[in-house]
């Protein structure tokens, strides 16, 4: 992809900006000054754009190495200064096609695994997951009520504080409380509560765990994790990994069985799921009446 890389060959201005508070309360901040630098201040410096590099390749030699074959390849099909003029662009354009080789790599490293045994997905039970808690400190005062004004039913807790919630999360919890067929709901929250670890560094946090119960009315029979997006989310790469990630556990969900797990448990059908905010009702009716 870089080999095919196409640079601008309009030269880039240096420029010195200088912005300040607006007196203007509706613009904010404006632009006080912009100098133009003395050309030639940008340089094509490898140890710059390794240092760039960084997060994403840790080794420094091999991240240097490739910073040095990208330019190279680039010397060679255009003019010096037109490589200076895009350096911040190349770099831009460098990092991107490493985190998504690296992202490729990590993923199939992270399937071999599983697909040997060397890593496992566990159901969440007993001591081998999450455990969901018995009791929650809050500092807020407002609780999310009803759209009627009442109080919360199916709730894991009595007091959900009504900024943990988005207008579309607002929505998620109205509906959940009217299902018959509902357990208990619970507002996961990012950073502390249950969390899946795909082959990308950050931890996914899922927006809510719901649960159903059975046939007769009584006790825990399917547990729903549920991450919502908005719209002009849907097709961001973030969601999509995310998607990636919930299949395939959804995927193993289904293949663990208690003589896998090598325990006496209750078998509970544990399902993940993104959904989208122009068709969460429509994807949770599907859901709940399946």
């Amino acid at each position: 992809a870089m080999s095919s890389l196409t640079l601008s060959a309009l030269e880039q201005k240096d420029l010195e900006q200088v912005a300040g508070l607006s007196e203007d309360a509706s613009r904010v901040i404006e632009l006080k000054e912009a100098i133009t630098l003395k050309k030639g201040s940008l340089k094509l410096d490898p140890v710059f754009l390794t240092r760039h590099l960084m997060d994403i390749v840790p080794n420094p030699w091999i991240a240097h190495e490739f910073g040095e074959r990208v330019l190279r390849d680039l010397l060679g099909r255009y003019d010096k200064d037109v490589v200076v003029n895009n350096f911040v662009f190349i770099i831009e354009e460098l990092r991107k096609h490493l985190f998504g080789q690296r992202d490729k790599l990590a993923e199939q490293v992270f399937t071999e695994m599983i697909s040997k045994d060397e890593l496992r997905f566990l159901v969440i039970a007993n001591d081998l997951g999450y455990k969901l808690p018995t009791k929650k400190r809050v500092r807020s005062t407002h609780k999310l009520t009803k759209q009627t004004g009442e109080q919360l039913e199916r709730t894991l807790f009595d007091f959900v504080p009504e900024e943990d919630f988005n207008e579309t999360e607002k929505k998620v919890a109205w509906y959940l409380e009217e299902q018959e067929r509902l357990f208990f709901w619970y507002r996961n929250i990012p950073k502390q509560d249950y969390s899946v670890q795909g082959w990308r560094r950050h931890k996914i946090y899922p927006d809510f765990i719901f649960t159903t119960t059975g046939g007769n009315g009584n006790g825990l029979d399917r547990v729903f994790v549920v991450e919502t997006k908005g719209l002009h989310l849907k097709g961001y790469d973030d969601t999509q990994y995310k998607r990636s990630v919930f299949d395939l556990c959804s995927t193993l969900a289904k293949e663990t069985t208690r003589n896998q797990l090598g325990m006496e448990l209750e078998s509970k059908k544990v399902s993940f799921h993104v959904v989208d905010e122009e068709e969460w009702k429509s994807r949770f009716n599907q859901l709940l009446s399946t």
